[in-house]
């Protein structure tokens, strides 16, 4: 390092990486009549019979299905195993979850807080 405590080419100290998701809202019942529609947006983020117009990975504006959030955290997985194409290992050292993980208007769905987390509980573990 020089006087002013800049890293030189020769320098020891290795830089690490980290991944941070957040806000994830998860919406067990995207695309159903279930789904969370904010009352403010034109936006439909499910239907009665299913809506046709919920694509599979999500929509903008509508808070995230399930398989946006698998295939986020399967990329998450694989990422921690890359290197990148120099052969310098930029894989991230841990993932960092900072909350907010429930969809918007979850109070509004259950009778109980019993009920809610069953709900929970079932859709994570369906496939």
């Amino acid at each position: 390092m020089t006087n002013n405590s800049t890293p030189t080419a020769n320098s020891s100290l290795n830089p690490h990486y980290f991944l941070w998701l957040s806000d994830i809202h998860y919406d067990p019942h995207y695309g159903s009549s279930r789904a969370y529609t904010n009352q403010y947006s034109p936006v439909s983020c499910g239907t009665a019979d299913g809506d046709d117009d919920a694509p599979p990975i999500g929509k903008h504006g509508c808070d995230s299905p399930q398989s946006l959030i698998r295939s986020t955290l399967d990329r998450a997985a694989r990422a921690m195993d890359e290197v990148d194409g120099s052969g310098s290992d930029q894989s991230p050292s841990f993932i960092l979850i900072t909350g907010d993980c429930l969809r918007h208007g979850v109070d509004e769905l259950f009778s109980s807080s019993e009920d809610r987390q069953n709900s929970y509980n079932d859709s994570l573990t369906a496939d």
